[in-house]
């Protein structure tokens, strides 16, 4: 077998059991994990064998379940770290899943935000065209006798309450649409305000374990 490292006592081969991780954690009712934690906080003789496995020099008396008050409460910590870090794991993956629909709804927000800039221009457009469209009217009118103008005036006029109507109409969904946005947006912010608070207590979390 390699030689072990300078910093750690040789045992007896007649006293110890050269295992690797899962197995201790087997024999010790702990995970693998806590096994190597366990195997660090001892210093037992560490080696790779053959097969590339890590395998460490566990005591025969250390090489299965203790039942003291010691041991109890060290593997109970073991676990605990073990749970602890499992259920760390799930946290990170769900805050991973979190950024990413905050990251979607960011993105639907600026589509949003974009169909209501070309809705804008649309309706710059029309204006600009019903501007256009008067004056052409106007230049008509002057060419027809008076009764045909105060005709053509009255069906322009209505024409023009239609147009002015639907113009408002169109007017007031664009504002209905621009306030969904703003609402939308002001909830993504506070989601992410959420999101920094809950990483800032993850990072303390990691730093306190």
């Amino acid at each position: 077998m390699p030689e072990a490292d300078d910093s750690r006592v040789l045992q007896s081969l007649d006293d110890t059991r050269w295992m690797t991780y899962a197995e201790l954690g087997q024999a010790r009712g702990i995970n693998a994990a806590s096994a190597k934690r366990l195997a660090y906080r001892r210093k037992w003789c560490r080696q790779a064998g053959n097969d590339g496995t890590a395998r460490v020099a566990v005591p025969v008396d250390e090489a299965a379940r203790r039942t003291g008050r010691v041991e109890q409460d060290a593997d109970v910590f073991d676990r605990l770290v073990s749970g602890l870090e499992t259920a760390l794991a799930t946290l990170r993956g769900q805050l991973e899943r979190e950024r990413g629909r905050a990251d979607q709804a960011v993105e639907a927000t600026a589509r949003d935000a974009l169909r209501l800039e070309q809705a804008e221009a649309r309706i710059a457009k029309l204006r600009a065209a019903a501007d256009t469209a008067a004056v052409v009217r106007d230049a008509l009118e002057t060419a027809l006798t008076a009764e045909e103008r105060a005709r053509r005036r009255a069906e322009a006029e209505a024409s023009a309450e239609r147009g002015a109507r639907a113009e408002a109409e169109a007017e007031a969904a664009a504002l209905r649409q621009a306030d969904r946005v703003r609402r939308e947006l002001g909830r993504v912010a506070r989601l992410r305000a959420a999101w920094r608070d809950e990483a800032s207590e993850g990072g303390e979390g990691r730093a306190g374990a």
